[in-house]
């Protein structure tokens, strides 16, 4: 399918922080919709004693298959962390602060705002989380 200018495509260029010259289509947004859905059941399904590796492998599958994700997730947006980040520091207030940030993937968020002065702690569900 050829890259194309639907609402759909705009919407999700837009939620996922995905710059205008990366070539998505619609087949990319259903197949993150499939993807989500099925993940979404194998977590659902786990159990007490299989939930960690669940986890962990639905993660990996993710960000295997929907490579642009990882790709433009936080480095699509190249203005400084002053101004990526100041809706955020609005909202919360200025430091000192303690703010607990779950799934902080890569943490550059919680990295600016320590950097700044606020009291952070980040978690995530894989292990190769920083």
């Amino acid at each position: 399918m050829e890259k194309s200018d639907t609402e759909l495509i705009r919407k999700y260029r837009v939620s996922e922080n995905l710059p205008d010259d990366f070539n998505l289509t619609e087949s990319m947004i259903f197949h993150h919709w499939n993807l989500e859905r099925e993940l979404t059941r194998l977590l659902l399904e786990s159990t007490t004693e299989t939930r960690w590796d669940i986890f962990e492998q639905a993660y990996t599958k993710f960000y295997s298959e929907l490579t642009w994700l990882s790709r433009y997730s936080g480095d699509g947006d190249m203005r400084p962390p002053v101004e990526r980040y100041r809706d955020y520091i609005a909202m919360i207030g200025p430091p000192p602060k303690r703010i607990c940030e779950v799934g902080s993937g890569s943490s550059r968020m919680l990295s600016y705002l320590a950097e700044i002065g606020y009291d952070c702690k980040a978690t995530d569900i894989t292990r190769e989380s920083s």
